[in-house]
């Protein structure tokens, strides 16, 4: 099998990434008078990760950092809630805060990580498949409508599950139009520095994978 030599760090990134999302998603931010996640300035580099990953090594390698991501994850909620259980020293003031920030990781890890496994696999899908279609060629247009369709799946279900009852009803589905244009906006912009971490790193891993005949079923 053959060994390559930037995907494990490709994988770091993706779980560094992921986690800070989950840790920090709960801070709404104003934007244009809309409430959204503070996540929407960071988070575009989990689908960034995502295009490059699919890209070069393909869907099924892509899948797998998505699986390791979520086992990260959940991981990390575990023990953070084991954090909070443990009673505090008898001299420590900042107890409350601690269960103010974090209380709500559960609710937003698993808002998270379904969206963002769904998502990232919805972006994936349609990157492998375009590829395939136009033979490799129009890497930008690809890496677009994959973001697209991939952050409208993450956006959605993120908002749904992960921050129904933490915003206003009536900004929940505000914020899913927004988020989703935003960080498609984003990902859109940073385009050509996606396309040019893509074409380097197929240089020094000389692959340039193409999923003919691959399983696409994400459960796998």
């Amino acid at each position: 099998m053959k060994e390559y030599k930037l995907l494990a760090l490709f994988l770091v990134l993706n779980v560094s990434f992921q986690i800070l999302s989950d840790m920090t998603a709960g801070k709404i931010i104003d934007f244009f008078g809309y409430g959204v996640p503070v996540t929407i300035i960071y988070f575009p580099v989990v689908y960034i990760i995502s295009d490059v990953v699919t890209e070069i090594y393909g869907y099924t390698k892509a899948k797998r950092v998505s699986q390791y991501t979520l086992f990260a994850s959940i991981l990390v909620a575990c023990f953070t809630q084991l954090m909070l259980a443990v009673p505090p020293a008898h001299f420590f003031e900042n107890e409350a805060a601690y269960h103010t920030v974090f209380a709500v990781v559960p609710q937003i890890v698993i808002g998270a990580r379904v969206a963002a496994y769904f998502g990232d696999m919805s972006n994936n899908y349609v990157l492998a498949k375009i590829k395939i279609w136009t033979k490799g060629k129009f890497l930008p247009l690809r890496t677009i409508l994959s973001t697209v369709v991939g952050e409208l799946v993450d956006t959605s279900i993120f908002y749904i599950i992960g921050l129904a009852g933490i915003i206003p009803l009536n900004q929940l589905f505000q914020g899913i139009i927004v988020g989703w244009l935003t960080k498609t906006a984003v990902e859109t912009i940073l385009t050509p520095l996606t396309c040019l971490v893509i074409n380097l790193v197929k240089r020094i891993e000389k692959e340039d994978f193409y999923d003919n005949g691959t399983d696409f079923n994400p459960f796998n």
